[in-house]
C-alpha cells in the first residue's frame, strides 16, 4: 500500500507536523511507504494543472464529516442549495462552491433543496 501526505504549507515544526510524522512512522512499521509532498503552489487556490489535487481534497474533507453534515442537514433542511452550501460553512468552516456542495450532497445521496 502506498500513502501520500499532500501538505499545504512548508515543512515546519508545528504540531501537526509531528503528529502526521507520528503517523507515518507507525504505517512505514506496518509496511506501507509513506511520501510527503509540499506543493510550492498553493492548493488553496490552484492553478488549473492542479485543480485535481484540490478537488481530491475538498472530497476528502467534506467526507470526513459525511455523517456529522448530513445529520445536520436533516435536523435543519435547507430550502435551497444556496443555504446547504451556507450550513456547510457554518458546520466545517470552510465556504464551498456551489457545484462543490451539489456534487457533495448528490454523491452522498441527500435529497437537497433545488
Amino acid at each position: 500500500m502506498k500513502l501520500a501526505f499532500i501538505h499545504n504549507d512548508k515543512k515546519l515544526g508545528t504540531g501537526a507536523h509531528y503528529i502526521n510524522e507520528l503517523m507515518a512512522i507507525k504505517l512505514r512499521g506496518r509496511g506501507v511507504e509513506v511520501k510527503n509532498f509540499y506543493p510550492r503552489t498553493s492548493l488553496i487556490d490552484p492553478p488549473i494543472h492542479l485543480k485535481g489535487f484540490s478537488n481530491i481534497l475538498f472530497f476528502y474533507s467534506l467526507l470526513e464529516k459525511k455523517d456529522e453534515i448530513i445529520a445536520h442537514l436533516e435536523e435543519n433542511p435547507p430550502a435551497t442549495q444556496k443555504e446547504a452550501q451556507a450550513k456547510i460553512k457554518e458546520l466545517t468552516g470552510i465556504q464551498r462552491s456551489l457545484p462543490q456542495v451539489r456534487e457533495f450532497l448528490k454523491k452522498t445521496g441527500y435529497d437537497a433543496a433545488r
